[in-house]
């Protein structure tokens, strides 16, 4: 009897001990954001009428997040992730009015990894702007060029633990109710110090009737300690369409002091129509958190095609050469 007392002594110390230790173990919340302005330029031309200049203040890629985690003991941590984009020179929410709708997350990390539920990025999107020149940001923006999805609702994300460079990510989106919303997605992405490489693939069901769509990415870098040089491939392929869709981005940065100049030529087509943009982008930064950028673009469309110059600017009319200057500021906190 008295060991059992002693053993429900201990147990109950315990148990007191753990209930301390939980109590005690706190949520760790980080606030960030960018918020990025810039002054801009365009000049549209048709093969025929008369040239049409716009001015505008435009805000590309400035948001609100808000990240917590939870250590849990034994290497495993809750996770949290809310992130909503707005447009600064207006000052509403963008991504369709969606409130966090870049980001809307909540999981679990262990030592197999992490997996994320809620609105994610799609695999093929994640690290996807670290080889672009412009780091997906003003007039030279790649992903412009890079017609897919960058965000599934409904989905269950699983990124693995890094292994020597090497990181993998796999995604399924429920349609709930809704068969294009159905998406399956997977990547690969290999860092090492003279080079990076990446691989995707996404299959969006249902996108129109029962027609599948099928996207294939391919991206590397090659680093000199300092300038880079690197690439972007993409390929959509959507049954019931005779033409795939394809396109490709080049580009290359070069540091300067607290400087870095930036280049980039993209080119996307479907069957006979094309768009291609050439962009030179200089950036300074002021400190960690601000920079002066400036840029310079000009891209010619086909007779049936009308990307436009910039996230912000309207559809132009088909056909049309765009060409624009662009100077803004970014804050990042």
């Amino acid at each position: 009897m008295k060991r059992l007392r002693k053993t429900l002594r201990l147990f109950i110390a315990m148990l007191m001990t753990t209930g301390i230790s939980m109590a005690h173990a706190q949520t760790q919340v980080t606030v960030y954001g960018r918020l990025d302005a810039s002054i801009e330029q365009v000049s549209v031309s048709l093969r025929t009428g008369p040239t049409r200049h716009y001015r505008l203040l435009s805000s590309d890629g400035s948001r609100l997040g808000f990240r917590a985690t939870e250590n849990l003991g034994q290497g495993w941590r809750a996770l949290v992730s809310l992130e909503q984009g707005f447009a600064l020179d207006r000052g509403h929410i963008t991504e369709g009015g969606t409130a966090w709708g870049r980001q809307a997350t909540v999981g679990i990390s262990g030592p197999w990894g992490a997996v994320h539920l809620g609105r994610n990025y799609l695999p093929m999107d994640d690290d996807t702007w670290y080889f672009d020149a412009f780091n997906y940001a003003g007039l030279g923006v790649a992903w412009m060029f890079l017609p897919y999805e960058s965000r599934a609702n409904n989905s269950v994300k699983y990124i693995s633990p890094k292994h020597e460079g090497f990181v993998g990510e796999a995604m399924v989106a429920a349609g709930e109710g809704q068969v294009a919303s159905k998406q399956l997605g997977f990547s690969a992405l290999y860092k090492q110090p003279a080079f990076d490489v990446k691989a995707a693939y996404t299959l969006t069901k249902g996108v129109v009737g029962n027609n599948d769509r099928r996207e294939y990415l391919l991206a590397a870098d090659l680093k000199f300690g300092g300038p880079r040089l690197m690439t972007i491939v993409y390929q959509g392929r959507e049954d019931g369409v005779a033409d795939d869709t394809r396109s490709y981005v080049l580009g290359g940065t070069w540091p300067v002091g607290a400087a870095e100049l930036r280049l980039s030529f993209a080119s996307l087509s479907q069957g006979d129509e094309r768009s291609r943009r050439w962009a030179l982008g200089y950036w300074y930064n002021f400190s960690r958190r601000t920079a002066l950028y400036a840029a310079i673009a000009r891209q010619t469309n086909s007779q049936w095609m009308g990307l436009p110059l910039n996230p912000s600017f309207v559809i132009p009319p088909l056909g049309a050469t765009l060409k624009g200057t662009q100077l803004g500021i970014r804050h990042s906190f």
